[in-house]
C-alpha cells in the first residue's frame, strides 16, 4: 500500500488541498483493501508500531499533514526562487510568513485574501504548536495572539 497506493497520491497531495472526505475516502479504501473488505479491527491500534503492538499502518491524514507543513521549509530557506513571489505575496499582506508563524492567530480571521492552501498550511502549524513546544522561550509575538481577549468600550 506504502509503495504503490500512497506514492500515487503524495505528489499531488503535497500540492493541492485535500477536502476532509478525500482523506476519509483514501482511509476507508486503504482500510477496505488490508482487511480484503471485512470489518477491521481496532484501527487506532493500527498505526501504532510494531514495538507497540500496531502494524505501523498509514495515516493519509499525518501524510496530507506533513507533505502540506514541509512547505514551510520551502519557504523559509534562503534561496531566491522566483516562485516564491505568489505565497511571499499572500503572506506579506499579514506580516510575512516568519510573523504569522511566531504568532498566536486564530486561522479562521485570516480568511479574507489568503488561498485555502496557505491558511491549511498555517492551520496545520498551528496545530502542532499546541502539540508540540517549538518556541520554548516564549517567543510568541502579542499581535494577532488568540490569548489576549479583546476589550470593547
Amino acid at each position: 500500500m506504502k509503495a504503490l497506493g500512497i506514492s500515487q497520491l503524495v505528489y499531488a497531495a503535497s500540492m493541492l488541498t485535500v477536502p476532509e472526505s478525500v482523506i476519509k475516502t483514501v482511509q476507508e479504501n486503504l482500510f477496505a483493501f488490508l482487511w480484503k473488505n471485512r470489518k477491521d479491527k481496532k484501527r487506532m491500534v493500527m498505526y501504532e508500531p510494531v514495538a507497540e503492538g500496531g502494524i505501523n499502518f498509514v495515516n493519509f491524514y499525518m501524510v496530507v499533514k506533513s507533505l502540506h507543513l514541509a512547505w514551510i521549509a520551502r519557504l523559509l530557506d534562503e534561496s531566491d526562487d522566483k516562485w516564491k513571489v505568489i505565497p511571499n505575496y499572500y503572506f506579506r499582506n499579514y506580516g510575512g510568513l516568519l510573523f504569522l508563524l511566531k504568532c498566536n492567530y486564530e486561522v479562521r480571521l485570516l480568511k479574507t485574501g489568503l488561498p485555502l492552501f496557505y491558511r491549511e498550511l498555517l492551520q496545520y502549524f498551528q496545530d502542532l504548536k499546541n502539540t508540540d513546544n517549538i518556541f520554548p522561550n516564549g517567543e510568541v509575538i502579542l499581535w494577532n495572539n488568540n490569548s489576549i481577549l479583546e476589550i470593547v468600550v
